[in-house]
């Protein structure tokens, strides 16, 4: 039986309480390494050349990867908060660079790519209207191309959710076989990770207008409750992480 929404928030609670400080660390020292660099490079690079503008997006996909580390490093703890009772250092955020970078990486530009192939005919369409001089059929045609790229982000996302979760758990498993472990276990999933994604959105509204404070809380409280639900999809789909075969043979 699928546990719901509101059953998967009270758990992340639980096992956040008396816990949410480590969390709340580990995000702050991410949001730091990776936000600081970012202003400095913001400042100091002129995107009006095409040297500037390729240096912007290089710059970008390499703190992309760098947040996608540190990520798993947070579905690290939280997992560990919710399989056991005990403290959990904040020295777990390392995780993901400690001989995982490269596979992370990896997958991370696996499902990176989905999203600009889903990106090409509506820039295909928009430059056929720019360049034709705005004539309505392109200008449909974008739109057109824009919804389906949307509908296809959405849907992409929800596919690919587990993935670096997955990246903890079975880590004998390739980058191309982690993309498709998620997509099986998403199978009957998407609506709920999708309801469960809404419902937050209360919550970022408050972390915007609180400017960024409240999101010390909220960040611990969503990573962690959508670390319930990954726990809760696998367990429904009774999948055996490899860590736990392992453990099971030696025992």
């Amino acid at each position: 039986m699928k546990t719901s929404s509101p059953q998967l928030k009270a758990d992340a609670r639980g096992h956040l309480t008396g816990r949410y400080g480590v969390v709340i660390t580990a995000y702050m020292i991410a949001s730091l390494l990776t936000n600081i660099p970012s202003l400095i490079f913001s400042y100091t690079l002129n995107t009006r050349t095409l040297a500037g503008s390729l240096m912007d997006v290089s710059v970008t996909l390499i703190l992309n990867f760098l947040l996608t580390i540190f990520l798993v490093g947070q579905n690290h703890i939280c997992l560990r908060y919710a399989r056991s009772s005990e403290p959990v250092p904040v020295a777990e955020m390392w995780y993901g660079f400690k001989g995982r970078a490269d596979e992370i990486i990896i997958t991370y530009f696996l499902y990176f790519i989905r999203f600009l192939l889903y990106s090409v005919p509506f820039i295909a369409m928009l430059a056929g209207y720019l360049l034709a001089g705005s004539p309505v059929l392109f200008g449909v045609l974008a739109l057109i191309s824009l919804i389906f790229m949307t509908i296809m982000w959405i849907r992409t996302e929800l596919d690919y959710a587990l993935i670096f979760f997955l990246i903890i758990d079975f880590p004998n498993e390739s980058p191309g076989q982690l993309l498709k472990h998620s997509r099986e276990l998403m199978k009957g999933n998407r609506g709920r990770l999708f309801y469960l994604q809404m419902s937050f959105i209360g919550m970022y509204l408050l972390a915007l207008f609180s400017f960024g404070l409240a999101m010390f809380w909220v960040y611990p409280y969503t990573r962690m409750t959508f670390t319930e639900f990954y726990m809760d999809v696998k367990k429904e789909k009774e999948i055996t992480p490899a860590t736990d075969t392992v453990a099971e043979a030696v025992s």
